[in-house]
Formats: structure tokens, C-alpha cells, sequence
């Protein structure tokens, strides 16, 4: 291999797809290769696309994007794909840059279609029991190779013919295909044996038996092919921090632990489910408890009743296990009860699609719940935030005693990503208001206070005696019907939200050009990330752009996003879903007129999106 005049990854990084059918492996190995790189100091984005159904059938596809610096975005534009099964691989090509790569089996295994149809191949390929291989036909009609456009590279490879040889078996294809991946892209081999080892040796399986694969397609690219494309991993180490690699599911459920909760209830739910199954490996090791409930309604239930004996407790959830949660967070807000509701969106309504990404639970989390219930809602950007705003998330809503609800989405809860995380500072660990010994002489646990906030005990505490209901109640808990004592409470418990905007939620954070700008955009959640880097670039070419970042939706800083709106000529406001629920949260806010990129794909906006959107909206 001659690598004379090949170009070294750049900032703006290159990006991968792995292809196959379920049970291929195409994720695995996408975790590897991600675990590598971030190990070696690149900076990487990942996030995985699956079938909803558990059947052995379906397209799976590890995305990947890495670079020498900071990463914000997925992109549109694939640089490498591999395939590890053609006919799947064949609808990722149009997404393949003009000098794109394409890594393929040229010796591929015979495989049942769905209709069962054994005779039905991925690959243009029979195998040869008097040869021992697997031999190339003549009808090609699924090779991937007779799909691509002129000036792509393309590197057939016999990845099962050498799976086979080395391990017995066909499974092995994709243990191959990383040592294939490692020694065309320049990477040296010993990262990827100590992650293979830390990853597949838990399972049982022979690590001699695994290297002994991955050694194969090392060896294979390094005697057999000549390299021709121009795309080459650096090979010296870049700057090494204390990133941590992780997914928005584990930051969370790590963020949790962090924040000393002590107790989760939930029901397994796509994609909320790993957030309990890391809890329930770990938060018993830190005095802490989980309990899997027959559904979303008990789960809810077990967390109000565990916050009201005195522990930080947590759910988590998806659309539809929200929605069976309605009634408790009304409940939570009347008793002023802290919890914490994580809700992992995901493509809907109803069922929905499982494993597909959407932003379109926002009108749920802000409105839910009859009569006047304030809440606080969160909406993280990216993995690093899932960490800090789950934190924030428990200290909210135990310093103004109420829900607080935290919107991430499917791409956040699977996005591999290496962060930075930063440690939670104490005071925010123990937030509780304790009433005074002189409060406890006459205890009123829902005592009319300046900020709001009434002193809170915890069961068994002596002089704390109350009963907390869902009616509404006086400042002693006594259930009342009139209208004064109402219009108080309800004073009182709204007063919290402002408090809460004075002290302790931050003003929106504006990026980009300063000054009077032609375009502004106004980002939440997952999207922001892709608003970033476009932005960023726009402004590198000198365009009148910027942005503004709201992590807290509800409450609004309305000053700052007002000064924002009277700082640009036209706003845009981008999200997965179909109403533009969050423009129309802000227009229920500010008398303007946004522009709107709404978007039901169920996949992550990639920057090229925005950045397409930006230069039409300046063009028109």
C-alpha cells in the first residue's frame, strides 16, 4: 500500500456507513470501530439506524462521523460505506460523495430472503464444495458493484470466504470487515484488538478465534490491494482529554447516579429501555433501588410515592408511556412533589414508529395535565447535556418542589459520542427546603413564601406531620373549594416558575454573527447541533447568520428571545415534526412571523439540511 499524496482525515471529518441485514453484525462493528477512534483521540459521532421488529430481517445501519475537531452533526453525505449485505447497501448509494468509497464482499454467502425464498442470494455468489469457496456468477443483479457511478473506489473483498477459514463460521464477516476498514485507513491494529477483547471476550467467545478474523482482513488489504482513494485516518495520536464515550442513554442514567437519586421505577419502552437496564446493574451499588412496574401509570406512581418518602426518584419513557403519565404529573404539581420524567421521543402518534427519531412530544410535555399545572421542561442538545440538564433536572425540581420533564429523542439516547463531563457541584445534590425549628412549631406544608417554595419534610420527621392530597388545599393541607384561597395556591405555586427564572435557569446562549444579522435561527433539542455547524460555516463564508440555543423551553426568558427576534431580519426555526410545535410555542410568546423547517423523516437533520435552508432563505 503506497500512502504518497493520500489525504489526512480533516476537521470537518469523514463520514462511514456500515451496512447490513440484522444479525450481520453492521452495529457492533460500528461500536468498535467509534470505541476505536475515540480511544486513539479523534473526535466521533455516532448513531445507529434499526428495524423495530426482532425477526432477523431488516436493514441495519452503523452511521459514524469523525474528525480531528469538535463534531456537531450527523451527515448527509457518506464517504465510506461498507456492505455487508448489497441489496440494503445498494439504497445507501445515493448518499455517497463523487470519490466515495464503497468496501464490498466479492464472495458473498447465500442468504434466505423474507418470503423464505432460500434460493433468493444478497450477493451474485454460489459456493463451491470442490473448491471450498465461494465463486462469482454471472448474473450480478444485486452486486453492489454494478450500481456505482464513475470515480468511486471500489475494494471487493472475500469477507466470508476468510470468516470461514479462520473462525468455521460466516458470522465473523464483520470482525473481518474491521480489520479490513483498520488497514486500508491507515490504523494500526492493536487499538482494535484491546477493544475486541474488552467487548466480545465478556461474552465467551474465543478472543484467539476473533483476532484471528480481524488479523484476516488486515492481512488480506495489506498483500492484496492497492490503494487508490484518497481517504487516510492520521496516525499519530491527536490531543488526549478525559473524554468519556458514551451514549445520551448512558449519560443520563451515569448523570442520575451522579446526582445521588436513589430510587427508578419504569416499563420497558423503546428508546428509554437501556436507561433502566444501566440502573439496574448500578444504582443498587450505590444504595439505591429499581423496580420494573407492570406499566407506565405504576411506574409514575412508584416514583411520586418514593420522592414523598424523601429520595431523589426518576422515570423514564417514551410517547406512549407519557401519555399514561398525565394524571401524576397534575397530581405532582397540586402536591408539590419533586420527580423527574425523562421522555426519549420518538416517531408518532400512538405506537408509532419505534425506532425512528422525532421531536414531536413538546406540546404534550408543556400542556399535559388538566387545569393550570407549571412545570419545568428541559430539552439537552447532545450527549455532554443529556449529563449536566439530568443533573439540573433532579436539583429543579427539588429546589421548587414540582416535575420537571426532560425531552431527549431516539438519535440523543443511541448517539455515541466523546464528551467532557464536568462534576456536579454539591450544593446541587441536597436542594430540599427544611422548614425551621419555629416553622415546625405549627408546621404548614404549603406555607405562602416570596419565592413560592414551601419548607418540605420528610416522613417520620418529628413536628412534620401533614397530609398531602390532590385537592386543593390551604397552607395547614386541608382540602378547600374557594375561589381566594385557590387564587392564592395558584399564585404561589407560579411564583415558583419565576423564581426559578431568576435564579437558577440560564438565558438562552446566542452563537454566531453579532450585531444586526439578516437570518437568525432559534434552535431546541437535538437539531441544535446541526444549527451549530451550519452556522458556523455559513459565517466562515461571511454570511449574516446567527443563532440563539434554548436548552430550558419552559420556562422562556422572553427578554433575551425578544432582543434576539429585533436583532434579525427573518427567523428560522427547525424540528422533527410536522406543526412546528416549539414555533409555536415562541409565537404564543412574540407577535412574529418564523420561518419553518419542519420535518417527519425520522432521522436525525443533518447540517447540509440547514445550511441548504440558510442559502435559500438569504437567496429569497
Amino acid at each position: 500500500m503506497d500512502g504518497r499524496g493520500f489525504q489526512l482525515i480533516s476537521d470537518k471529518g469523514i463520514t462511514i456507513e456500515i451496512c447490513g441485514s440484522s444479525g450481520d453484525g453492521a452495529l457492533a462493528t460500528g461500536e468498535i470501530f467509534t470505541k476505536t477512534l475515540s480511544d486513539m483521540g479523534f473526535h466521533t459521532l455516532s448513531f445507529d439506524s434499526y428495524p423495530a421488529e426482532i425477526r432477523g430481517f431488516g436493514k441495519s445501519v452503523a452511521h459514524i462521523r469523525a474528525g480531528a475537531g469538535p463534531l456537531t452533526s450527523l451527515s448527509r453525505k457518506v464517504d465510506i460505506l461498507v456492505a455487508l449485505n448489497d441489496r440494503y447497501s445498494i439504497e445507501q448509494i445515493p448518499k455517497l460523495v463523487d470519490e466515495g468509497v464503497v468496501i464490498f464482499d466479492n464472495k458473498p454467502i447465500e442468504v434466505a430472503r423474507e418470503d423464505n425464498d432460500m434460493s433468493h442470494r444478497l450477493g451474485p455468489g454460489v459456493y463451491s464444495g470442490e473448491k471450498d469457496e465461494w465463486v462469482i456468477e454471472s448474473d450480478g443483479s444485486h452486486c453492489i458493484a454494478g450500481y456505482l457511478g464513475p470515480g468511486m473506489y471500489l475494494y471487493g473483498v472475500p469477507l466470508n470466504q476468510l470468516s470461514q477459514r479462520t473462525t468455521g463460521e460466516s458470522r465473523s464477516r464483520n470482525i473481518v470487515i474491521l480489520g479490513v476498514m483498520a488497514a486500508l485507513f491507515g490504523l494500526p491494529d492493536k487499538e482494535f484488538i484491546n477493544n475486541l477483547t474488552a467487548k466480545l471476550g465478556k461474552k465467551g467467545k474465543s478472543i484467539d478465534t476473533i483476532i484471528s478474523a480481524f488479523r484476516a482482513g488486515y492481512a488480506y488489504v495489506n498483500e492484496q490491494i492497492v490503494k487508490l482513494d484518497p481517504y487516510l485516518f492520521r496516525k499519530e495520536a491527536l490531543e488526549k482529554r478525559d473524554y468519556r464515550l458514551m451514549t445520551g442513554n448512558k449519560a443520563v442514567a451515569t448523570a442520575a447516579i451522579d446526582s445521588e437519586c436513589k430510587f427508578y421505577a419504569g416499563y420497558p419502552i423503546t428508546p428509554a429501555t437501556k436507561i433502566m437496564e444501566i440502573l439496574s446493574a448500578e444504582l443498587p451499588k450505590h444504595g439505591g433501588h429499581v423496580v420494573q412496574t407492570e406499566d407506565e401509570i405504576a411506574a409514575i406512581g412508584f416514583v411520586t410515592g418514593a420522592s414523598f418518602a424523601g429520595v431523589r426518584a426518576m422515570t423514564a419513557t417514551s410517547g406512549p408511556g407519557f401519555c399514561l403519565m398525565t394524571e401524576f404529573i397534575g397530581y405532582n404539581v397540586m402536591a408539590e412533589n419533586p420527580i423527574v420524567i425523562v421522555d426519549a421521543q420518538r416517531a408518532g402518534p400512538a405506537t408509532g414508529l419505534p425506532t425512528k427519531t422525532e421531536q414531536s412530544d413538546l406540546n404534550h410535555a408543556l400542556f399535559a395535565g388538566n387545569g393550570d399545572a407549571p412545570r419545568i421542561v428541559l430539552a439537552p442538545t447532545n450527549v455532554s447535556e443529556c449529563y449536566q440538564w439530568t443533573a439540573e433536572a433532579f436539583y429543579l425540581a427539588e429546589k421548587y418542589q414540582m416535575p420537571v420533564i426532560m425531552l431527549t429523542d431516539l438519535f440523543l439516547s443511541l448517539c455515541l459520542e466523546n464528551v467532557l463531563i464536568e462534576p456536579i457541584p454539591d450544593y446541587k445534590k441536597h436542594a430540599n427546603k427544611y422548614p425551621t425549628e419555629e416553622e415546625l412549631k405549627v408546621y404548614l406544608r404549603q406555607k405562602v413564601t416570596d419565592d413560592g417554595v414551601s419548607p418540605r419534610t420528610i416522613p417520620g420527621q418529628e413536628g412534620g406531620c401533614h397530609v398531602v392530597s390532590g385537592l386543593e388545599q390551604d397552607q395547614y393541607g386541608t382540602p378547600v373549594y374557594d375561589a381566594t384561597t385557590h387564587t392564592m395556591m395558584t399564585e404561589k405555586r407560579f411564583r415558583k416558575i419565576k423564581t426559578a427564572l431568576e435564579h437558577d435557569i440560564p438565558l438562552p446562549e446566542r452563537s454566531g454573527a453579532k450585531g444586526k444579522v439578516k437570518l437568525g435561527i432559534i434552535s431546541w433539542g437535538s437539531t441544535t447541533g446541526a444549527v451549530r455547524e451550519a452556522v458556523n460555516n455559513a459565517v466562515n463564508d461571511g454570511k449574516s447568520v446567527a443563532m440563539l440555543k434554548l436548552i430550558v423551553v419552559a420556562p422562556l426568558h422572553t427578554e433575551p428571545v425578544r432582543q434576539f427576534l429585533d436583532s434579525c431580519d427573518m427567523v428560522l426555526v427547525p424540528e422533527l415534526n410536522f406543526e412546528g410545535q416549539f414555533a409555536n410555542w415562541l409565537s404564543m410568546h412574540f407577535n412574529y412571523t418564523f420561518h419553518r423547517l419542519n420535518r417527519v423523516t425520522v432521522s436525525p437533520i443533518t447540517y447540509n439540511d440547514i445550511e441548504e435552508e440558510i442559502d435559500r432563505l438569504l437567496k429569497g
